[in-house]
């Protein structure tokens, strides 16, 4: 692949990060400040999120590998054509014209649909008009519904055949490891130009309010020291309703900058507009530099054999050279049958319903889940715990976001190499200390201004809890594939999310109906600490039950053959399994995306 190529793939998934940090980061405080939701309704919208989302991102992914077979699209273009007049001819020729030049595939027009879906829905929902907030609550609860539901869906839309068209687009290791590290750079760098661009509209409210109230006192003391040569009972009133409307002034000036209010839609509304130009700059510059690559064609499943007789197969279709054996003596297996009740174990090549039957499947998927969700919701209730527990500016709180980011990119790059040197158990009981060290500072801050480095030490010290923790999910999700269940990834990958996605609505929902007596201050020390410790648990509890057991299992291979050839097929088909040129070739078309595909989303946005 050429360099600019490359650089263009890397900047494809930008409009989507730059949405989702955004969203994470202000979600609660926007809904509750500026729209007038209660902890119950906002925490209803991002469930109802989250559901879309999680059912959006399996669906999408089989649809975008679903493609037309060559004589069906012939046909159905040509029936299609002789329908249709000149001018529908010519605009046709025109439309497919620009797609060959932009190579517009499966990936890459489902990447686009999901795009247009953030580009509109995205700045609706964060640039509503002040006249929606007086509708009734029924009202804005269906419009906004709407809008995170078509935000949700854009998400996974966007990334799944982001992640997915590096297969097509290179067969090279280097190259994908590449692909993946821009991608996740540039997701980064999508972070931090979000908060960036939202701490200058928040400082310059910020500049503007204390203008605004040293105006205030200026004119109340000129017009005290006019007032001073009056009477001096006329003197005494006017000094009272004067101090008095300096007071309310100063408590809208403080209420103003300590919380969100309908005066900050504007900002919201500008932040959004500008966040989707980048987005939209950054999508162009991806589907005009890269390609995608046309479809491969499927391969029926060989298996070697010794055997030169079919009378060792008798449940396969085709009996004879031509449908189901070859001369070089291979068995091309399209249909097999077998009246045996089927176990199933990960040193055999499972299917993908037989994932359901395993439990180590159920514990990888609630391990991940458990430990994405700590992360979640420390990013997500971090925003409300510094404007309304330590009563915290808007500007320093996004000012500690953007510290929680960097040491996220930070730790990325040096996880990798501790995780090797310590080891995943080690770096497991170190990811909990870090969380924990994080959440008793938390614990014992009392305001941003006594406690200001605390804040930023605390934030720091999250983030590389945080960043760990996300690879300790992609781990366990990894080693539970493995290397003979790679054909099977992207559908684990999908249920781990869909988990992930319905777990953390719930999770969200129950938090916030428990809002009132339930702290942010709370929810940041014991909540975020006993997410983390919960995890832990499980992480160990999968390390020491299945590290060992997928090297010295003696299970049964598959029962995909009948009784007679179960035994004979269990050496050829290890002898398949052992291919190493198969073997590296699969894994190396996943490892690039396998990495990145659960890290991507910046500390867990």
């Amino acid at each position: 692949m050429k360099w600019i190529s490359k650089i263009a793939y890397g900047t494809g998934q930008m409009l989507k990060d730059l949405v989702v940090g955004f969203i994470f980061v202000f979600y609660i405080i926007f809904y509750e400040g500026c729209i007038s939701l209660s902890s119950s309704q906002v925490g209803a919208l991002l469930l109802c999120g989250q559901i879309a989302n999680g059912l959006a991102t399996p669906l999408i992914g089989y649809l975008s590998d679903r493609s037309l077979s060559p004589t069906k699209k012939s046909t159905a273009d040509h029936q299609s054509i002789t329908c249709e007049d000149e001018s529908v001819k010519k605009d046709k020729r025109l439309l497919n014209r620009m797609k060959r030049q932009l190579r517009l595939g499966p990936r890459k027009s489902w990447h686009l649909a999901g795009c247009l879906l953030l580009v509109i829905a995205f700045p609706l929902m964060f640039g509503q008009p002040e006249y929606l907030v007086g509708l009734p609550v029924w009202a804005k609860l269906l419009i906004n519904g709407m809008f995170m539901i078509c935000v949700q869906v854009g998400f996974a839309a966007v990334q799944i055949p982001h992640l997915s068209i590096i297969n097509d687009l290179t067969d090279q290791h280097d190259e994908r490891v590449l692909l993946a590290s821009l991608r996740y750079f540039f997701s980064g760098i999508g972070h931090i130009t979000m908060l960036l661009i939202t701490y200058l509209f928040f400082i310059s409210k910020k500049s503007s309010l204390l203008i605004l109230k040293s105006v205030n006192e200026t004119d109340n003391n000129a017009n005290s020291s006019q007032l001073f040569t009056k009477s001096l009972r006329t003197t005494n009133n006017n000094v009272q309703s004067d101090n008095q409307s300096t007071n309310v002034g100063k408590q809208s000036v403080v209420h103003s900058e300590y919380n969100t209010t309908i005066q900050d839609l504007p900002i919201f509304r500008n932040v959004a507009l500008i966040l989707v130009g980048i987005g939209v700059l950054f999508t162009v510059i991806f589907h005009c530099g890269v390609r995608e690559g046309k479809p491969k064609a499927q391969q029926p499943f060989t298996i070697q054999s010794n055997e030169k007789t079919s009378s060792e197969f008798p449940e396969v279709n085709g009996t004879n050279n031509n449908n189901g054996f070859n001369n070089d003596n291979s068995v091309v297996v399209f249909q097999i049958k077998s009246r045996r009740k089927r176990t199933y174990s990960l040193s055999s090549t499972l299917p993908w319903y037989a994932w359901f039957t395993l439990p180590r499947f159920w514990l990888s998927c609630s391990t991940c889940s458990i430990l994405r969700l700590g992360v979640t919701v420390s990013v997500l209730y971090s925003g409300p715990f510094l404007l309304n527990s330590l009563k915290m500016n808007k500007s320093s709180m996004v000012s500690v976001q953007l510290v929680n980011t960097i040491s996220c990119l930070i730790t990325s790059v040096a996880v990798q190499r501790i995780n090797k040197l310590l080891g995943n158990y080690i770096v497991s009981i170190v990811d909990v200390l870090f969380i924990l060290a994080s959440c008793t500072i938390a614990y014992f801050l009392k305001s941003a201004d006594e406690n200001l480095i605390a804040i930023y030490v605390s934030a720091a010290i999250l983030g590389i809890g945080n960043t760990i923790n996300n690879v300790r999910a992609l781990v366990v999700i990894a080693t539970l594939i493995g290397v003979n269940q790679v054909h099977t990834a992207a559908f684990v990958h999908g249920i781990a999310s869909l988990f992930d996605k319905i777990l953390t609505g719930i999770f969200i929902q129950c938090i916030q109906l428990c809002v009132p007596q339930l702290t942010y201050r709370h929810i940041e020390v014991y909540i975020v600490g006993s997410l983390a410790v919960f995890g832990g648990i499980l992480t160990t509890i999968d390390h020491f039950i299945y590290s060992e057991t997928l090297e010295s299992t003696n299970a049964p291979c598959l029962s995909c053959f009948s009784r007679r050839s179960t035994s004979s097929l269990s050496s050829s088909s290890s002898k398949f399994q052992g291919d190493k040129d198969i073997e590296s070739n699969i894994q190396t078309s996943h490892h690039g995306v396998n990495n990145d595909k659960e890290n991507n989303d910046n500390c867990g946005y």
